[in-house]
């Protein structure tokens, strides 16, 4: 039997940042056409270790450096002392399972909608039951203004999944390997309504995923929101999102470093213009 330690919210990073309120060309996608909105996000993962790989490699350090080396795991970093110094160190593989916070989208910095969400990318469990303490409790210290929502502010629409799906034309020679994607509809209820199409999903390509996310996104966007989940719906989707977890294997680096979020506002044409 394989057993595995589940770290909750495990060296999670905030990230938060706020769009310039004019669009802008980045490079590589200087055509893609820009919404004038602000956007903000808040993303925290969890992951797992399987207790096995920690006992290779305290086995292999002590082959290695001798029977009073000592060797520690603190946050996904495995550490080894001998006589008092550190001798060596590496990282665990820690599979990204969960990514959960919230995002945020509106005309200027203090009117945003806000969408708060826990999506699974890898194995299995229960749905998360109270996602917004879940989502208050990581993040409130840190930016109380923005977390002062109750319940009755939000609520998820519909949930569901899609298999593995494609990237799309442009990866025909080298494509990423998608994992599942799960998928929700958000209501914000403050102010005037609106509603988020959030998805989730891993990918095993590192660096390669990461720089190539803005068009992997904007064609799994284009693609979800043609799902009848979305098309088959009363009301108008008025945003989405894509939430790329580009190097799964390497969560206990933190979110900051593991997943990258785009968002876009949503035509009625289901044309999109991205949100930086």
């Amino acid at each position: 039997m394989r057993h595995r330690i589940a770290i909750v919210a495990g060296i999670a990073a905030l990230i938060a940042g706020w769009a310039v309120s004019a669009p802008r060309a980045m490079v590589g996608d200087q055509f893609e056409a820009r919404s004038r909105l602000v956007a903000g996000r808040a993303v925290a993962t969890n992951y797992s270790m399987r207790i096995a790989d920690f006992q290779t490699m305290a086995d292999a350090a002590t082959k290695k450096y001798g029977p009073t080396s000592k060797t520690s795991l603190t946050n996904g970093q495995v550490e080894t002392m001998l006589d008092g110094k550190v001798v060596e160190t590496s990282t665990i593989k820690a599979r990204v399972s969960e990514v959960f916070g919230m995002l945020m989208v509106g005309p200027r910095r203090d009117e945003m909608a806000r969408f708060p969400f826990f999506l699974r990318v890898s194995g299995k469990g229960e749905p998360e039951r109270d996602i917004g303490e879940r989502v208050r409790s990581r993040f409130g210290k840190q930016a109380p203004g923005l977390f002062e929502f109750n319940d009755f502010d939000w609520v998820n629409l519909s949930c569901w999944a899609q298999p593995e799906p494609d990237a799309g034309r442009m990866f025909a020679d080298a494509k990423p390997r998608l994992g599942r994607a799960e998928l929700c509809l958000v209501r914000w209820r403050v102010g005037q309504p609106r509603t988020m199409l959030i998805g989730a999903l891993a990918a095993d390509g590192g660096d390669f995923v990461r720089d190539a996310s803005r068009p992997i996104c904007r064609t799994l966007v284009a693609q979800w929101l043609e799902m009848p989940e979305v098309s088959g719906r009363e009301g108008f989707t008025d945003f989405a999102a894509c939430v790329l977890v580009h190097d799964p294997d390497r969560g206990a680096l933190g979110a900051s470093k593991t997943v990258v979020e785009h968002m876009y506002e949503v035509r009625p044409d289901h044309g999109l213009l991205a949100i930086d």
